[in-house]
C-alpha cells in the first residue's frame, strides 16, 4: 500500500510516520485491498490534527482527529478507520450471507437440501 505524507504548517516527523506505517500494516489485514492511504497532519496554534483517507476499489474511508500532540491525534484517527473497516468488512459478509439464504431455502423446498 502506498503511503502518501503531509503536513500543513509542521513538518512530518519520523515517529508519527513510523506509527502510521505500523498502524496500517495492521489496518491491511482488515482490509486486504486497499491500495492507497493519504495521511495529511496539520497544526493549529496548540492543536493538532490528523486527517488519514484510506482508498480501495469499492471502498473509501475517512478520519479526522484533533488532539494536543500529533501522535495521540494520528493514533485515534486509525483507530477511527480501524472501526470502519471493521464495520465494512461485516457488512460485506452479512450481505453475502443474506444473498445466500433465499437460494438454500428454495432448495430445501423443493426436496433438494
Amino acid at each position: 500500500m502506498n503511503v502518501e505524507y503531509t503536513g500543513l504548517r509542521v513538518p512530518v516527523p519520523e515517529s508519527a510516520r513510523r506509527l502510521a506505517d505500523r498502524k496500517l500494516a495492521k489496518l491491511a489485514r482488515v482490509l486486504p485491498r486497499a491500495t492507497h492511504a493519504r495521511v495529511r497532519l496539520a497544526a493549529d496554534g496548540f492543536r493538532q490534527r490528523a486527517e488519514v483517507t484510506l482508498h480501495s476499489p469499492h471502498l473509501d474511508l475517512t478520519a479526522v482527529e484533533t488532539g494536543l500532540s500529533l501522535d495521540a491525534s494520528l493514533r485515534a484517527a486509525i483507530t477511527k478507520l480501524e472501526q470502519q473497516a471493521r464495520r465494512a468488512a461485516a457488512r460485506r459478509r452479512e450481505a453475502k450471507r443474506r444473498a445466500a439464504a433465499p437460494k438454500t431455502a428454495r432448495a430445501k423446498r423443493r426436496g433438494r437440501g
